[in-house]
């Protein structure tokens, strides 16, 4: 991002005091607090989905997320004359969550289990309304308050932007202006889920663009599908690899382990099988579970006054362990596979969720399959077979070597 973007900010209805330029950002003291300029990394319609989510759990008493700031035309992403797009959304002073703390570590575990608790589909049926850059549920005059005080909103009912007397209307008239998204919801009392369904109507390039929206109504991994094909994907690099008639080191190397790594992914995508997985998933998809979709050290920052938790980008409907199972990956591989710590993740987790047996299992399942081993193989088939680097040698001989260790920590932590 260049100095002269910031004009941008000229879009949004705050006084800027001072900006400080970061890595793919800016930190922006404003007269309504700390907030954070960067890149849009979606488009407008998930970024109202993004807020909804956000503003749904302020309201539920989770208030240090990073929910999206509208600007004066009331959309979420702001867009220069260049067409680059930008998105401006609540920060907190805070350094991102220590990997090498266990309090830092345990904390966060804890902080997940929270979130859970509050991430359930009905967050999703709010109205993603917005007036003069304030979310309907914010401070201010707002639209949530007027319709309150005629009786057609919250009170009576009905939220803001399904009163009787047009919400989006009433704020045109005054000059406040609302969210595009607000005012699609006020005309036709279309809820954020609805606004998904939509989605699945558009035209492929247009899913697409949309961040594939569908996904949140119910597109979660589908693992046992996920397994076969990565399995079959293994198969077919080795077959390649056998018909070269000149093999290089990483491929020489790559035949030597083959067999052992294989088995490992074969003997996971059948346990999946016959797990209660299935059971799991439809559970999930009836209760609408949510899931952060990216929660890992570096999107949990340690403010003074509590955790806060960034960048919901990917959440999405789905088994909500998938957040712990990915946590606590990203963890013990910078711990070697500690068992001792692993426990004490999942029981800090617990403390606030309790795991049921079907999920430990699916947390199992997914440690166990060589993932990291598939990602390097699948990254060489796709890349110049002749310029293969030293790099992916070493690559593939530290995922070899930590699917060992993986295979101890759960016999130890989940089996013992």
């Amino acid at each position: 991002m260049r100095d002269y973007e910031l004009d941008v900010l000229e879009q949004y209805p705050i006084e800027i005091m001072s900006t400080r330029k970061i890595r793919g950002a800016y930190f922006c003291e404003t007269n309504e607090g700390i907030m954070a300029l960067s890149a849009a990394p979606f488009a407008e319609k998930r970024a109202a989905l993004v807020h909804t989510l956000c503003s749904g759990l302020e309201e539920r008493g989770y208030e240090r997320v990073d929910t999206l700031l509208a600007n004066k035309e009331g959309k979420f992403v702001s867009e220069r004359r260049d067409g680059s797009r930008y998105i401006l959304k609540k920060w907190y002073q805070g350094a991102e969550c220590d990997v090498k703390n266990e309090r830092d570590v345990l904390g966060a575990a804890k902080n997940l289990a929270r979130l859970h608790l509050l991430m359930t589909g009905d967050i999703m049926r709010r109205e993603p309304v917005v007036c003069a850059g304030k979310s309907a549920e914010t401070g201010g005059e707002n639209c949530a308050e007027r319709c309150t005080e005629n009786g057609t909103g919250n009170g009576g009912g009905k939220s803001a932007g399904m009163c009787g007397e047009n919400c989006a209307e009433r704020c045109t008239g005054t000059g406040a202006g609302c969210g595009s998204a607000g005012m699609e919801s006020a005309r036709t009392g279309e809820t954020a889920m609805e606004m998904v369904s939509e989605c699945r109507e558009q035209p492929e390039d247009a899913v697409q663009e949309e961040e594939s929206l569908s996904g949140l109504l119910g597109n979660a991994r589908n693992l046992t599908e996920e397994y076969r094909r990565h399995n079959m994907e293994l198969k077919k690099v080795r077959r390649f690899v056998r018909n070269r008639s000149t093999k290089s080191a990483f491929e020489t190397e790559f035949l030597a382990c083959f067999d052992e790594m294989f088995e490992v992914a074969q003997n996971t995508q059948d346990r999946l099988a016959i797990s209660d997985f299935e059971h799991l998933y439809e559970m999930s998809m009836q209760e609408q579970t949510l899931i952060h979709g990216d929660y890992n050290y570096h999107n949990v920052l340690m403010a003074p006054g509590g955790i806060a938790t960034t960048n919901f980008h990917h959440f999405r409907m789905d088994v909500q362990v998938a957040d712990l199972y990915y946590f606590l990956r990203k963890v013990m591989e910078k711990y070697r596979w500690r068992s001792g710590l692993g426990s004490r993740i999942l029981d800090m987790y617990a403390g606030i969720c309790p795991l049921t047996e079907e999920e430990l299992e699916y947390i199992a399942i997914r440690l166990t399959y060589p993932e990291k081993f598939w990602k390097i193989v699948n990254a060489y088939y796709l890349s110049n077979k002749a310029m293969v680097s030293v790099k992916n040698r070493e690559k593939l001989r530290a995922a070899t070597a930590e699917t060992t260790e993986r295979l101890r920590f759960v016999k130890t932590v989940f089996l013992g």
